[in-house]
C-alpha cells in the first residue's frame, strides 16, 4: 500500500477502538488458524525435504551411471583406437610391401632395358663397322669397276 492510500480508507477498514479490544474467541481461531497453518507447512516442509533427499540420491546414482558410462566408453574408444591402429599399420605395411614388390620389378626391368640398350649400341657398332668395311670393299669394287670401264672405253675408241 502507498503512502497516500492509508489516508484514503473506507470507514468500515478504519482502526476503531472497538476494533482493538481483545476478543479472546477470535484470538483463539486465528492462534488455531495459525497452528493448523504451521503444521500443513511443516508436512509440506518435511516432503519437499524428503523429496530433496530423493532427488539428491536420484542425482547421485545417475552421476555414477555417467561415471560408469564414461569409463565404458573410454575403454571401448581406447580398444576401437587399438584396432583402428592395428588395421591402419596393417594396410600401410601391405601398401609398402606391394610398393616395393613393384619397385623392385621395375629396377629389374630397367636393368634388363639397359643391357638391351647395350647389346644393341654394341651391334649398331658392330653394323657401323660392317658397313665401314662393306663401304670400303664397295669404293674399291666401285673403282675396279670404273677403271675396267674406263679401259674399255679406251680400247674400244683405240687410245689405249
Amino acid at each position: 500500500m502507498r503512502g497516500s492510500e492509508a489516508f484514503n480508507l473506507p470507514p468500515e477498514e478504519r482502526i476503531s477502538e472497538r476494533s482493538m479490544q481483545p476478543q479472546p474467541a477470535k484470538i483463539e481461531s486465528d492462534i488455531a488458524d495459525i497452528k493448523l497453518g504451521m503444521r500443513e507447512f511443516r508436512m509440506d516442509l518435511q516432503a519437499a525435504n524428503e523429496s530433496i533427499s530423493d532427488l539428491r540420491a536420484s542425482v547421485a546414482t545417475v552421476e555414477g551411471k555417467v561415471e560408469t558410462l564414461h569409463a565404458t566408453m573410454d575403454s571401448k574408444m581406447g580398444a576401437l583406437s587399438d584396432r583402428v591402429d592395428a588395421k591402419l599399420a596393417a594396410m600401410l605395411s601391405a601398401i609398402l610391401l606391394k610398393l616395393d614388390e613393384n619397385m623392385s620389378g621395375i629396377r629389374k626391368e630397367m636393368g634388363e632395358m639397359r643391357k638391351e640398350m647395350s647389346n644393341t649400341r654394341k651391334e649398331m657398332g658392330d653394323m657401323s663397322d660392317r658397313i665401314s668395311e662393306d663401304g670400303a670393299m664397295l669404293k674399291a669394287i666401285l673403282w675396279t669397276l670404273g677403271i675396267g670401264l674406263v679401259g674399255a672405253i679406251g680400247k674400244a675408241f683405240n687410245w689405249i
